[in-house]
C-alpha cells in the first residue's frame, strides 16, 4: 500500500498542518471523516471569540494523486473583526453582524469556506520512509461574509510538503505561499507559513505526534500566528481511524487554547 502525507485541517485554530504517513492508516482509495473543532481566544481585541467547526470531508487517493474536498459548519461567538483562518482584520462592512465597536460579542452560524485541493507525490523511498509531495488548495468564500464567517473571497495555496521515517520516529513539515482574496471591506496581504512536528508510533496502530505552525500577518491590524498541536490517532479495525488533539496559541495571530476530534472511514 502507498504511504503518503495526509491533511488534517484545524478548523478550530483555522490553521493547516499536515501530518505524516503515519497518521493516515495507510490506506488508498475513498476516505471520508467527520470533525469536531473549537477554539477560544482574544486575536489582541477586547473580546473572546469562541469558533466551533464541524468538518465533513472526503479524501480520495489515485496512483500518485491525492484529492480532497471539506465542507465545515461554523458557529461563531465574538466579534466581527476576527475571522476564522485569518485573525484580527479591519473590518468596515457596514452590514456585518455588529457594526459598532469590536467589544461587543455576537452569534452567527451556517456554511464555511469550501475547501478543495489536488496533491502529487512527487518522489517516494523504496521503504517508504521518506516522501516529497506538492499541494494545491483552494478556499472557496462560501462563507457569509456579512455574517463574520468568512472574506466572502477566494484563496488559494501552493505548499511543499516533505517526510522522513527512522524507526518508530517520522519527522515532518510543510511550507506554504498563499494568495488570500480582498474584499472592498476587507484588505488582506499574501502571506508564507510554516509548520514543522515529529510523530511517535506507540504501536502498529496508534501514534502520538506535536507540530508547530507559524504564519506571517495577514494585514495590518493582525499579528503573525504561532501556535503548537500535540495530536493522538488509532486505528480501530482495518477500516475506521480516530483523531484528537490539543491546541495551544503563542500570540494573537492564533487562538488562545483549542480541541478537536475526527473520526474517518476509509472504504
Amino acid at each position: 500500500m502507498k504511504t503518503r502525507i495526509f491533511p488534517l485541517l484545524l478548523l478550530a485554530g483555522l490553521t493547516t498542518a499536515f501530518f505524516p504517513a503515519a497518521s493516515a492508516a495507510n490506506l488508498n482509495g475513498l476516505t471520508l471523516s467527520v470533525g469536531f473543532d473549537y477554539s477560544s481566544g482574544k486575536y489582541g481585541t477586547n473580546t473572546t471569540t469562541d469558533i466551533t467547526s464541524i468538518p465533513v470531508t472526503a479524501h480520495y487517493d489515485s496512483g500518485a494523486w491525492g484529492y480532497e474536498l471539506t465542507v465545515p459548519y461554523l458557529r461563531i461567538t465574538g466579534t466581527t473583526d476576527v475571522l476564522p483562518g485569518v485573525g484580527r482584520i479591519i473590518n468596515t462592512n457596514p452590514s456585518r453582524r455588529v457594526a459598532n465597536t469590536s467589544s461587543v460579542s455576537s452569534t452567527a452560524d451556517g456554511l464555511g469556506d469550501i475547501t478543495a485541493s489536488a496533491t502529487y507525490n512527487l518522489y517516494q523511498g523504496k521503504k517508504q520512509d521518506r516522501g516529497i509531495s506538492l499541494t494545491g488548495l483552494i478556499k472557496f468564500g462560501t462563507a457569509d461574509a456579512n455574517a463574520g464567517l468568512g472574506t466572502g473571497e477566494n484563496d488559494y495555496t501552493l505548499q511543499a510538503n516533505g517526510y522522513r521515517t527512522r524507526g518508530r520516529n517520522t519527522v515532518f513539515g510543510n511550507v506554504a505561499y498563499s494568495v488570500l482574496g480582498s474584499s472592498q471591506y476587507i484588505q488582506l496581504n499574501n502571506v508564507w507559513s510554516l509548520s514543522a512536528g515529529v510523530e511517535h508510533q506507540l504501536s502498529p496502530i496508534s501514534a502520538v505526534g506535536v507540530s508547530y505552525y507559524t504564519r506571517q500577518k495577514s494585514n495590518s491590524s493582525g499579528t503573525a500566528a504561532s501556535d503548537a498541536t500535540l495530536y493522538y490517532t488509532r486505528n480501530i479495525g482495518n477500516h475506521w481511524k480516530a483523531q484528537a488533539y490539543v491546541l495551544q496559541g503563542f500570540s494573537n495571530g492564533s487562538p488562545d487554547s483549542g480541541i478537536g476530534a475526527s473520526m474517518a472511514y476509509a472504504f
